[in-house]
Parts: structure tokens; sequence; C-alpha cells
């Protein structure tokens, strides 16, 4: 008999066992005890309890893991005002695992006397007592009460984070270098460098070039021991650079 009959054969047999069996293989699947959930692990989380998330889910342990609808999860967790993303996958056999990814802040809101936390988006976050932030400080007077995960709506926060997103998009080594953003009504953004403390005016608007000008003009500085003693930085009119020097 020729070897490719044989084969022909022998796949033949190997289809009808897999068409044949597989039903039997997902109804195993779906009822068998080694795959019904036995721990729910919720992986990510800083601020927010592993409890909340948990409770969120409404995952319950002793079902099969093909019955947990994750979507649904995913979207209650979701509800989460500090919950930026989320995924609910399935660790076999008997595990689903919650991996949070929550809002990152990127400045110390600094009003009333209070210290929160803001992420890109304006949701306030808190800042839990004792824990060290390496983050500017935005600073602004008395404003309207916002919960913790409700959205900053303040004309002087949403000027300090355009500028501070555009800092972060194109000069980001440049976060690090400033230690307080003050958005003013009248001269728009006003900053304080972390090294020296020099204010620099920013102003409003081309915070695109601004941002490089401001970068150029610090490393400039903090090459030259001759030019260490700036006493302020002047960015607000298009294309001109002023830089005041004290005694």
């Amino acid at each position: 008999m020729k070897k490719w009959f044989l084969a022909f054969l022998f796949s033949t047999a190997c289809a009808v066992f897999l068409f044949a069996g597989l039903p039997a293989y997902r109804r195993w699947l779906r009822t068998d005890s080694s795959f019904r959930v036995r721990r729910v692990v919720v992986e990510g989380n800083d601020l927010i309890p592993a409890d909340d998330v948990l409770r969120r889910a409404g995952i319950r342990k002793g079902r099969t893991i093909w019955a947990v609808d994750r979507p649904a999860a995913e979207k209650r967790i979701l509800r989460n005002p500090f919950v930026e993303h989320v995924t609910v996958y399935r660790g076999f056999p008997d595990v689903i695992r919650v991996r949070v990814v929550e809002r990152k802040p990127v400045v110390l809101l600094k009003t009333g006397g209070r210290f929160h936390t803001l992420d890109r988006n304006r949701v306030l976050m808190p800042a839990p007592p004792g824990r060290c932030y390496t983050l500017p400080i935005l600073s602004v007077d008395e404003m309207p009460e916002t919960a913790p995960g409700g959205t900053v709506e303040d004309p002087r926060v949403s000027e300090g984070l355009a500028f501070l997103e555009s800092m972060l998009r194109d000069r980001p080594g440049l976060y690090g270098r400033i230690s307080e953003i003050r958005p003013d009504p009248r001269e728009g953004v006003v900053l304080t460098t972390s090294n020296g403390g020099i204010p620099v005016r920013i102003g409003r608007n081309g915070y695109e070039w601004k941002v490089r000008y401001l970068e150029a003009i610090l490393n400039e500085l903090e090459t030259h021991p001759a030019l260490t003693h700036a006493a302020y930085i002047d960015l607000r009119f298009e294309g001109q650079v002023f830089v005041g020097f004290g005694a």
C-alpha cells in the first residue's frame, strides 16, 4: 500500500476521532471541577483596596472560569473613578486575575492649605498622609470643593495642566526641574524652578516653543557658574527671552 494512502487513512481516522470526541471534550471543559474558580487575584492596585475591586467585579467562586463574564466585570470595576484601565483574564485552571491600571498623579494640587493629587484629566485623587511625592506643586487659591474622584472644573487648573501636558509631551526632562506652577489670572502661568528657585513667567499660549526655550536657558544657566544668579526668566512675549540677574 502506498505511503500517501496510508497517510490519508491516518489523517481521516484522526479527523473522525476529533469530530466524535470534540463535544465530549467541550462538555468536560464546561463541567469538570478542575476549572471551577478557587481564587480571584487583584494585581496592580495601589490606592484602590483589593476588596473594592473584588466587590465591583462580582466574580463568584465555585462557578467555572468559562462562565465568568469578563467584559461585564471590567465595566463594573471601571466605575471606580481612580481606575484608568482594567483587564480580567483567566489563569488556568482555577484562577481569575484582575489587572488594574490606576490613574497616575502628575501634580500635587495645593488649594486652601490642603494637598491633593491630580491626574492629566483633572481627576482629583487623594494624597495619603505620610506618602512622599516627587511631583511639582500646582498652587491655586480657594476654589469650589471637588470630591475625590471628581473632575476639577477650574480654569486656572486647566491652564496649569495644559502647560504641564505640553512640557511632558515635548520636553519631559523639564518635569523634574519644576517645583511649582502658579496660574495667575493676569500673567498666566508662572513657574518656580527646583534648582535655585528661579521664577519663570510663562504667560499664556505658545507653550510648545516656550518649553524648548526654557530647557535651553536652564541648561545654559546650570553649565556656566557665572550665570547662576538669575533673578527671573520671562517668556511671555513671542520669540523673546528675558533673563534678569541679581547683584
